[in-house]
């Protein structure tokens, strides 16, 4: 598989002031800054109608900036924390330049704006060693690998620089996209929580499925 594909060659981590950045092929996974409030609230507006049959219901209120006042400071403290990492995706300028496909679609969303979410989260330290993965990604760049090269890093992250030895992950069986990118990584299925989250206004079955790091190791 190759990197249009979604396969990224490239992987870096970095931190700064404690907080990683993690750089692929194509796009920058940051933490929320403290004035990204705004890219926040723009992204979830874009994507509303995307989102909504995978999501409980939101009111009004969950769209405006004054819902979402300290979320950048949350995610930034539960990331110094290793609590949850809740990663926010940014294109490379460059990324878009060298893509006809992205350059197509780049108008579509502002330069530094947020394109999609990958987090860890409910993180467990030793004996449990493991977290809960959930990603979204814009409407406007689906079918272009983004999310399988921004989860597979994610992954990596988890593994490489937290030591976990499983991440777990829940999808709804109805949501042929997700069960293809899970699988396309290796993760397993493994049951069936029955009626395990209200959805979009109704109570849903989801799959859970995990992948083992094999390469872990006893602190």
């Amino acid at each position: 598989m190759n990197s249009e594909q979604g396969q990224a060659n490239t992987y870096r981590v970095r931190f700064v002031d404690d907080l990683p950045i993690i750089e692929t092929d194509r796009m920058f996974l940051i933490i929320a800054m403290a004035d990204h409030v705004g890219h926040i609230v723009r992204y979830l507006l874009r994507n509303r109608d995307h989102l909504q049959p995978w999501e409980p219901v939101r009111d009004h209120f969950y769209f405006t900036e004054a819902a979402w006042i300290g979320a950048p400071e949350r995610d930034q403290n539960e990331a110094r924390c290793k609590e949850a990492y809740r990663f926010r995706l940014v294109l490379k300028p460059s990324s878009i330049a060298n893509s006809t496909a992205l350059k197509e679609i780049g108008h579509s969303v502002a330069a530094g704006e947020y394109i999609g979410t990958i987090s860890l989260r409910d993180i467990q330290p030793w004996p449990g060693s493991h977290a809960t993965l959930g990603y979204s990604l814009d409407h406007a760049y689906q079918g272009h690998g983004l999310m399988i090269e921004g989860v597979q890093s994610v992954v990596r992250f988890g593994f490489e620089n937290l030591n976990l030895r499983r991440i777990e992950a829940c999808f709804m069986p109805d949501n042929k996209r997700s069960a293809r990118l899970l699988d396309a990584l290796g993760f397993q299925v493994e049951g069936l929580l029955r009626s395990s989250m209200e959805v979009n206004g109704a109570w849903e079955d989801h799959h859970i499925c995990s992948l083992i790091n094999h390469q872990w190791r006893r602190n």
